[in-house]
């Protein structure tokens, strides 16, 4: 399915805006995003890391005020399963972690 089109359906955006001066670029309004977050994963990382786990409810809180996502669109994630782990993680790495 061509690009433009799937981005013009009418499930999958509310408008669509292309703009003459910026050539390539295509605004889509009203396109449901997903955000993933759990505000009980955490990691205790050294204050200098360049992802302090504040950004990432910071982000989220921001995502919702601005109207990026609505609520609906939060989806909680959960603990992976080693199975699941397993499809890109060796089991060694796995042991260590």
């Amino acid at each position: 399915m061509n690009g433009h089109r799937y981005l013009r359906d009418p499930k999958y955006c509310q408008q669509w805006l292309f703009l003459p001066e910026y050539p390539g670029l295509l605004i889509v309004m009203g396109y449901s995003m997903r955000c993933f977050y759990s505000p009980e994963f955490y990691l205790d990382l050294p204050s200098d890391h360049p992802y302090p786990m504040q950004k990432f409810r910071i982000s989220k809180d921001m995502l919702l005020e601005r109207g990026t996502v609505r609520p609906e669109d939060i989806v909680e994630v959960r603990p992976a399963a080693t199975h699941v782990l397993e499809r890109a993680h060796t089991p060694a790495y796995l042991q260590k972690i």
